[in-house]
């Protein structure tokens, strides 16, 4: 196994950026977006930003925006690209490609996305012979949101890659040539997006580690991208999904910018639950010192190679699960029937607002700000 290749890294202490370095981070946080709080409603979503933009400028961050998640619509497939323009146009700095249906996991969010929502059941786009496109594909349907919405970049899942590649005895070697295809879609649909590749957390059954390794090693999946950045291509490191593979995230971040600098261009961030790694929990007056010290020091090797890309605690919402079905139905269903007024609906937001500042605040500590 290479040096790339080794998932045992030891943690070296990353010296303190200047206040400017450190600044420049956490004014590019990106807040995860809770559309089934909002009752997966495009105006609602829209109103909750606008009033909570507020109280972040108080805090520091200038140019409030949000990264938006594809595949969450209530019993549809997308929702249409002029509401998008109409209510989220200069609020989103990213957009989430829907995940397949097949790679249910055991998260709030991800039971009821997968019992209610209907993502397109191919990725890749596909136009007849006079350019016409015959079927957006997943990542079609995120290039043309990100285009809408006015983003700088999709995220996508370096599983997709995978999937096309199932049959294959030796799947890296095509990777060069999907790079290709994506660069071509994005081409075609939206040319001033960038795409930004996250690996998997946990494993994925159908793509076991020892064929698909660049799936889950973002360093082993930044070799075979190399010079991708060129192509409006690169990586989305995600702090957890690092952790749940042994990975040390800071010293991914600096093996990736040595070898391939520009290459990171996106960043998630949570904690596990007691129970599941990739649970997507807020970290916020979190007592688990090593997780404390590790997103530091991930924060600060962000900040020392100059990152200018979205940083995003990426949170599922809070509460359980009924909770979060009983707020669906009355925000989604009941309160609309009733003719309650956005606006009162919007105050009704206030867990989440406070879950969402009480994270923003920790990153403002852990950052020494």
């Amino acid at each position: 196994m290479s040096e790339l290749e080794n998932r045992h890294m030891p943690e070296q202490e990353t010296e303190c950026p200047t206040p400017e370095q450190r600044e420049r981070i956490f004014h590019n946080i990106t807040l995860p977006t809770f559309p089934e709080l909002t009752g997966w409603n495009l105006k609602l979503t829209a109103l909750f930003l606008k009033e909570f933009s507020r109280e972040l400028r108080e805090l520091g961050i200038p140019h409030p925006q949000i990264e938006y998640v594809l595949g969450n619509r209530f019993f549809t497939r997308e929702e249409s690209t002029n509401d998008l323009e109409k209510y989220l146009k200069g609020l989103v700095r990213s957009v989430h490609c829907a995940m397949p249906r097949a790679e249910k996991e055991p998260t709030l969010a991800s039971k009821l996305k997968y019992s209610l929502t209907s993502p397109h059941p191919t990725f890749l786009p596909s136009w007849n012979t006079r350019g016409t496109v015959t079927d957006k594909g997943r990542l079609g349907a995120g290039l043309e949101t990100a285009h809408a919405v006015g983003a700088r970049t999709l995220v996508m899942h370096a599983a997709e890659l995978a999937y096309l590649l199932m049959n294959k005895k030796h799947p890296e070697a095509h990777i060069p040539s999907l790079v290709e295809k994506l660069s071509d879609a994005r081409d075609k649909i939206a040319p001033e997006v960038a795409i930004a590749i996250e690996t998997q957390g946990n494993t994925i059954a159908q793509l076991p580690r020892e064929k698909f390794e660049f799936v889950y090693n973002p360093i082993m999946l930044a070799e075979l991208l190399h010079d991708a950045h060129t192509q409006h291509m690169g990586l989305t490191i995600d702090f957890q999904h690092c952790r749940i593979h042994d990975l040390d995230p800071t010293t991914v971040v600096r093996k990736i910018e040595d070898r391939y600098p520009g290459l990171i261009q996106h960043a998630h961030v949570n904690a596990p639950s007691s129970t599941y790694q990739d649970a997507h929990q807020s970290f916020a007056g979190s007592t688990d010192q090593k997780l404390r010290h590790q997103l530091q020091q991930f924060f600060f090797a962000l900040a020392k190679i100059n990152f200018n890309g979205g940083l995003v605690p990426e949170l599922d919402p809070p509460g359980t699960v009924s909770t979060h079905a009983r707020n669906l139905i009355m925000r989604k269903i009941i309160d609309p029937a009733r003719g309650i007024p956005y606006e009162v609906r919007a105050q009704e937001l206030e867990e989440e607002r406070q879950y969402l500042h009480d994270v923003i605040e920790e990153i403002h500590s852990l950052l020494e700000l």
